[in-house]
């Protein structure tokens, strides 16, 4: 893009006051294909990406090289370490509002690590960080005229199957000889299904809350799996750019309803569990007393 046609741009978007956009795991995958496509959107103004410490720099360099710099801010966190994500709310507190969050990060996992307060981190990045982090930036969500969270899921959810007696504890004793990480990653994603589900009731009509599967594509999700595995998986799975518009769509399109479900670009059922109201409002319960966000 040329420095005039920049420029051009640039002025379009601040006239027309467009969307601020807050996305987790931007760094590679479908994070960096959706945070490429929204700074090069109309109705997009600023796009604050959220990645890991060590992605930053070559994630700066590749936007500065494409001409889309300006239009985003990078901010570094760890979303396995809830002390991390606090101080990521708390530097966002200088935005005048945040109109859609998306919650894209996420981890899969063949062994069991647990991050440093004892929380299984498949289920602390993929359930316990999106929701932390919507909390936490909820003032500045409803600032806006019509706030939007997007977390992506998977059709895996439908899977999962939580004990929330067992959830409660999280003793990593009870899981490190029988660990199963497809069955961790298919329990935070019913965890997170749920509770968009859950919070998008209780909310009625203050904020627009979605849960998409985006599909199934070759991104960093898989980078903690054994070599051969990960090399199946990019050989056989789809490139991530399709799946990133299914993303920015489900982000920007004005007339998805709070509390959908969406399989890519197109409006489905979820587990019946996710829709099950006295386990939703079991799982929050659940989910605060392991980890208050007041």
């Amino acid at each position: 893009m040329n420095i005039e046609k920049q420029k051009h741009t640039r002025e379009r978007k601040e006239e027309q006051g467009q969307k601020i956009v807050v996305i987790t795991g931007a760094a590679s995958g479908l994070g960096r294909e959706a945070l490429e496509m929204l700074a090069r959107s109309d109705q997009v103004r600023l796009i604050v990406a959220v990645v890991r410490n060590s992605s930053l720099q070559d994630l700066a360099a590749s936007l500065e090289e494409q001409g889309i710099a300006s239009y985003v801010r990078l901010e570094a966190v760890d979303l396995a370490e809830p002390q991390s994500i606090d101080l990521l709310i708390g530097r966002l507190s200088d935005l005048p509002r945040v109109d859609v969050l998306i919650n894209n990060a996420g981890l899969f996992m063949d062994r069991r690590e647990s991050n440093s307060i004892g929380i299984e981190k498949q289920m602390m990045v993929n359930y316990f960080a999106p929701r932390r982090l919507t909390l936490g930036l909820w003032d500045l969500l409803l600032r806006s005229s019509r706030p939007r969270v997007l977390n992506l899921t998977s059709r895996l959810h439908r899977r999962g199957s939580i004990d929330l007696e067992r959830f409660a504890s999280q003793t990593e004793s009870q899981d490190s000889i029988t660990y199963s990480g497809a069955a961790e990653y298919a329990n935070s994603k019913l965890a997170l299904t749920a509770w968009t589900c859950g919070l998008a009731r209780r909310m009625g009509g203050r904020a627009t809350l979605i849960s998409q599967h985006p599909g199934v594509y070759a991104t960093g999700i898989t980078r903690r799996l054994a070599a051969p595995l990960r090399f199946l998986w990019n050989v056989f799975i789809s490139d991530p750019e399709k799946g990133a518009r299914f993303i920015v769509e489900a982000a920007l399109k004005p007339e998805i309803a709070s509390g959908s479900y969406l399989d890519r670009d197109r409006l489905s059922r979820p587990a019946a569990l996710a829709l099950d109201q006295a386990f939703q409002d079991k799982l929050e319960e659940a989910t605060e007393r392991l980890l208050p966000t007041t």
